[in-house]
């Protein structure tokens, strides 16, 4: 693989992708094979493991939770070349979700879900952040899907590194794009059980629509003036911030 791209060209990984190539409002640009976002590397193919390396992949991050992580083991755990982390986001709806049981309610909003665990999880935040700080080469994080977990933590990364709103929204958002044919085969399953109405009601726990992002965006500004006032928040120092900002910023 090539420098230069947004979306990795792997077999196994469908939502894989590079946060590098993103303008900096301080005239700068994010690097590209700093940090890669992606779902599980569950189906990952040896040709896309020796690809990730060749790529400069040195870290990996699982958000997921030890049941997750169980049912469906990480593919890129065990190699050798690897530093392998686990760091959990120990989220109650994703556990539930692991097990086939999705905690639905009928106004299912997944943006407060964003804020509540920006608020909550402040140690599981500076546990990610401070792994990647001080990550040597590239860094894959991912969770389940690729969407929220990482969603979140790819938008504090390109927040703390100065990219624009606009592209950071962009950037969660076309997770709906990558997983589609994931999606079809999730709700073509459900349709044996239910209508499409009731799937519809689904699919605020599926969907990356840009205002769920913009409105955790808004949240951190509003509360604590921004991203990397609130990264303070959770515990990161001076030095690992200057540290995770160079991590992230092209030369």
């Amino acid at each position: 693989m090539q420098y230069g791209l947004r979306r990795l060209p792997l077999e196994g990984l469908v939502n894989a992708r590079d946060l590098g190539g993103f303008p900096t409002k301080d005239g700068k640009m994010t690097r590209y094979g700093a940090a890669v976002r992606s779902e599980a590397p569950r189906s990952i193919t040896e040709k896309d493991i020796e690809a990730l390396k060749a790529y400069g992949i040195k870290t990996v991050i699982d958000l997921r939770g030890a049941e997750e992580i169980e049912r469906h083991p990480s593919l890129l755990c065990g190699d050798e070349s690897i530093d392998y982390h686990c760091c959990p986001a120990f989220d109650e709806s994703v556990a539930f979700a692991a097990r086939g049981k999705i905690p639905f309610t009928e106004n299912f909003d997944m943006a407060a879900k964003y804020i509540e665990m920006a608020e909550r999880r402040k140690s599981w935040v500076c546990n990610v952040m401070t792994v990647i700080a001080g990550s040597e080469g590239g860094v894959l994080f991912n969770c389940a899907m690729g969407k929220d977990r990482t969603g979140i933590i790819a938008a504090l990364l390109l927040g703390h590194a100065g990219a624009y709103e606009v592209d950071i929204v962009a950037d969660y958002s076309v997770s709906d794009q990558y997983l589609a044919p994931v999606y079809e085969r999730i709700f073509e399953s459900m349709r044996r059980d239910m209508s499409e109405r009731e799937i519809e009601k689904y699919l605020p726990f599926f969907l990356t629509p840009p205002d769920n992002m913009r409105r955790l965006l808004k949240h951190l500004k509003d509360t604590y003036g921004g991203v990397t006032e609130y990264l303070r928040g959770c515990g990161l120092g001076e030095d690992t911030l200057s540290r995770l900002r160079a991590h992230m910023i092209a030369e």
